[in-house]
């Protein structure tokens, strides 16, 4: 009786230590629910958005992409991005952008929207401020907060599964399938998703998110200019070798390039400890289906995120047992 006791006892300790791991994992923290035009302030408390506000007042450049410029601002004790178009032939852009935010506010997956502008001679979009930056800065983050290796472990599963929740949220998405157009590289890619202070993820450029009609079979194309690389899928890339590049010969693909580049983004948000790397080889297969060069081949993105939880669950469910 006294080794059945122990037993159990073992058991139990096992069970609440993966219960615990599993809670850590895979719930984000709750988030107050507000409305529509309202969002979460640092207190708990609902803030009606702003529009149209001047915020000039301690207002820093923090960068400029192709379509806007990025500022770092406070707007009543409030840590902000202030975002401005460029240059007026990149107002479309940004103005889907800010429709995009505007359509997802509220949602777990995306950046929380502040305020906006949407006046043609004052156009400004207004997020919240994350200072760890964006994912492609996830190693230097990581490095300099000293984590334990299993912490630092249990971070990069968060993001992992953050990165296919948010790829299979727009594929699904209220607004129709959604495709990541702006990711044409690794380091692109990770640059469109920013780290909350609580190490998870949430997608914040949406310049570049076209839609695919399946009633109508309408494919998109990602831009008019040629491009190179394995990140791309193959059906993104120029396909005749005998004759040079002309966009309008080029055939339109669907969101299953969003698919294809789902092995490179995950290996990266691994890195490289011992447990990511016994991580890995549990998704080989997974991997190979998603580099199908028949797009349609490839799993969903509900698939792969289905998959990718479960196999994150075994593994911690061995390393806890362990």
């Amino acid at each position: 009786m006294l080794y059945d006791s122990k037993k159990q006892k073992i058991s139990f300790q096992i069970w609440d230590r993966f219960f615990i791991l599993a809670l850590f994992i895979f719930f984000k923290p709750c988030v107050l629910k507000c409305q529509r035009d309202e969002f979460v302030k640092e207190d708990g408390s609902c803030q009606t958005l702003f529009f149209c506000t001047d915020v000039a007042l301690g207002k820093e450049l923090t960068t400029a992409g192709y379509v806007k410029r990025i500022y770092h601002a406070k707007l009543m004790n409030i840590n902000v991005v202030v975002s401005f178009p460029r240059f007026n032939f990149l107002k479309e852009d940004f103005l889907h952008g800010l429709t995009m935010l505007k359509e997802f506010h509220g949602s777990p997956n995306v950046i929380e929207l502040i305020g906006y502008c949407n006046r043609l001679d004052n156009l400004q979009l207004i997020t919240r401020y994350w200072k760890y930056g964006s994912a492609d800065n996830l190693d230097f983050v990581l490095s300099h907060l000293k984590m334990s290796s299993d912490d630092e472990f249990r971070a990069r599963l968060n993001i992992v599964l953050d990165y296919v929740n948010i790829i299979a949220f727009l594929h699904n998405s209220p607004l129709g399938t959604r495709v990541m157009c702006d990711s044409n590289t690794l380091n692109k890619t990770l640059s469109q998703y920013l780290i909350t202070d609580e190490l998870r993820l949430v997608v914040n450029d949406l310049d570049a998110l076209p839609e695919v009609h399946r009633d109508n079979q309408y494919k998109i194309k990602c831009g008019n200019r040629q491009l190179f690389g394995d990140f791309v899928a193959p059906e993104q890339l120029w396909p005749y070798e005998d004759r040079p590049f002309d966009d309008n010969e080029m055939v339109g693909y669907n969101e299953k390039i969003d698919i294809w580049k789902i092995p490179s983004v995950l290996l990266a948000l691994l890195g490289n400890s011992l447990s990511s790397t016994q991580l890995k080889l549990h998704f080989f297969d997974l991997f190979f289906r998603c580099r199908s060069h028949d797009p349609a081949k490839r799993p969903s993105a509900m698939e792969v995120q289905n998959e990718i939880q479960q196999l994150i669950n075994r593994k911690v469910s061995l390393k806890t047992e362990f």
